[in-house]
């Protein structure tokens, strides 16, 4: 499965920079507090996939909601799903499309 490769390769190269660092802020600085549930928005891209992937590590996955917005319909949604299936976190999704078309009217 290529998630569990790509997730390797990060947690090998990055581990010590940014995990060790951003579960250290997260509790030093308690930016989350018990109880507490964390909603990311989850494109399907690098950046929304370890955003993701950092709080379901430091909080747990039960703590950790996906949240998917396409605009429309939206072909690669698909790489999102995916992220939130191989964390094991729950999803929703809010299509964004009506919202984005009244703002940009």
């Amino acid at each position: 499965m290529k998630y569990l490769e790509i997730e390797k390769s990060i947690q090998k190269r990055y581990r010590k920079e940014i995990w060790g660092k951003f579960t250290k802020a997260i509790n030093t600085y308690q930016l989350v507090e018990n109880g507490d549930k964390i909603a990311v928005c989850i494109s399907g891209g690098k950046d929304s996939s370890i955003a993701a992937a950092l709080c379901a590590e430091a909080l747990g996955k039960d703590r950790v909601v996906g949240v998917l917005m396409p605009n429309g319909e939206q072909a690669d949604i698909s790489d999102a799903f995916g992220i939130c299936e191989f964390l094991g976190i729950r999803h929703h999704v809010v299509n964004i499309k009506d919202a984005f078309d009244g703002a940009v009217a």
